[in-house]
């Protein structure tokens, strides 16, 4: 593992949640859980407040604590770690892959050679510079999000928040997710559809907004950060000694902005891909297209495809919508994004007032 932090996680901009359910069959460690989470809020323009809780068990942490322990847990069983290290060029050879990573604060090179790289390093990857795969150069396919953690010692909320209204942002929404001595306070917006700097749609958000600021008012903050968040699948994530996984290979929800879950199972697929790679030492493109295959086969890759279409419609609308966004967000409430192309295409004809337009995004 060669991370180009002090430590994995370090500097990481998300929310830091994922579903309990997840969370245990995992079989990952509570220790770096800092709350559990009963319930969501979600606000919309309209004033429409969806509450639920009898089916929603989530918890929330701290993406540094998170990251930090999977990459022990890989130590623990005999992975090698370089932190401080950015790798800046990947040779392919006939026998080997070389990593190339210059150490941080020195500026010295060292160099790694391996039988494959799985390239982990989110939507901006050295993968798309070096060999054109993953994520496409275009505003309609990216979000920017920026954070702020305030402080708020022992608080007591065990729900999340969401906020939709082109008051925040123009194309996405705001939210406030409980830590247990933090709020982590954010906002992203598709980069196409971003208005204005995304500090001040932050800025606003957090203490000006009528209904979060209340909440937020007088917290201190201990952090900020902003980064890219991919909101489409990259159509080839894999190539002769090369795999792409979660951010890299844009495997995030493009409603929603989250990957966490994504990433993992991703990983988890390329990782047995690359062992059977190495048992049969075949490291050819043709091989590894078994981890694209299964990746798309799966649950999650099936539901992501679902959801992106969706997402494309939605896009698609908001040209004659502005609402558009808005409208699916608030038509989603309770609905499983395992449903059928059915009910997708009665939310898509209730995002406009136009019909024969979503014939034609069709």
């Amino acid at each position: 593992m060669i991370e180009k932090d002090e430590y994995p996680g370090k500097n990481n901009v998300c929310g830091g949640a994922l579903a309990r359910k997840f969370f245990r069959d995992l079989g990952l460690d509570y220790s770096v859980v800092d709350k559990r989470i009963f319930g969501r809020i979600l606000f919309f323009p309209s004033g429409a407040v969806d509450r639920r809780s009898a089916d929603f068990d989530s918890v929330s942490f701290q993406r540094s604590r998170f990251d930090y322990h999977l990459a022990r847990s890989a130590i623990d069983v005999g992975a090698r770690s370089a932190t401080s290290s950015a790798v800046f060029r990947v040779a392919l050879r006939a026998d080997c892959a070389q990593a190339f990573f210059r150490r941080v604060g020195t500026g010295n090179v060292a160099s790694v050679n391996a039988d494959l790289v799985i390239f982990a390093d989110g939507p901006a990857s050295l993968a798309r510079r070096q060999f054109g795969l993953g994520l496409p150069r275009a505003l309609d396919r990216m979000a920017l999000g920026m954070i702020y953690e305030l402080e708020w010692k022992n608080n007591p909320v065990e729900h999340f928040e969401f906020y939709f209204g082109r008051d925040i942002v123009s194309y996405g929404y705001g939210w406030i997710f409980p830590k247990k001595h933090v709020m982590n306070v954010g906002v992203a917006c598709l980069l196409s559809k971003l208005e204005r700097n995304v500090r001040s749609c932050l800025d606003y958000f957090a203490w000006e907004h009528p209904i979060a600021s209340r909440r937020l008012a007088g917290r201190r903050i201990v952090r900020s950060a902003a980064a890219l968040i991919p909101l489409a699948p990259a159509r080839r994530i894999v190539r002769e000694r090369v795999m792409l996984v979660g951010d890299a290979a844009g495997l995030v929800d493009p409603l929603w902005g989250g990957g966490i879950a994504y990433a993992i199972q991703s990983g988890r697929i390329a990782g047995q891909t690359a062992v059977r790679a190495i048992e049969q030492e075949d490291f050819s493109t043709g091989f590894l297209k078994r981890y694209e295959r299964e990746w798309r086969r799966s649950e999650d890759g099936r539901a992501l495809s679902r959801v992106y279409a969706l997402s494309r419609m939605a896009l698609g609308l908001s040209s004659i919508d502005p609402d558009a966004y808005i409208r699916l967000q608030r038509g989603l409430v309770g609905i499983s994004s395992s449903k059928t192309f059915g009910i997708v295409r009665k939310i898509m004809k209730s995002l406009s007032n136009v019909p024969q337009s979503i014939d034609r995004l069709h």
